[in-house]
């Protein structure tokens, strides 16, 4: 996701041919040709208690927590944390992008 991101970044700071600020969609073919060449890989993890960390080279994409708590935050950007007391579930959703 991360890729992706500093890809359009970079498109909309590239300069033309004449020194002038390009336009994104001259860069959307060379940004399309990364990201067609990736795919999405995600996977769950649940644990017990307020904290659930994805596996190395995941990202988590959004966190689920137990009791109804909707109170929730990502700990370097590895680890979902759910706010309330007393947790007894934590569930990280975690992808990654993989290129080939």
């Amino acid at each position: 996701m991360k890729m992706i991101i500093c890809l359009l970044a970079l498109a909309l700071v590239c300069l033309d041919e004449n020194g002038a600020h390009g336009d994104i969609s001259n860069n959307l073919p060379l940004i399309m040709q990364y990201v067609n060449r990736g795919t999405l890989s995600c996977t769950s993890v649940q644990t017990q208690g307020s904290f659930a960390t994805c596996p190395t080279g995941y990202s988590p994409t959004g966190c689920a927590c137990g009791y109804g708590c909707g109170s929730w935050d990502i700990q370097n950007e590895m680890t979902c944390h759910c706010q309330c007391a007393n947790m007894d579930w934590t569930t990280a959703r975690c992808c990654k992008l993989n290129f080939y």
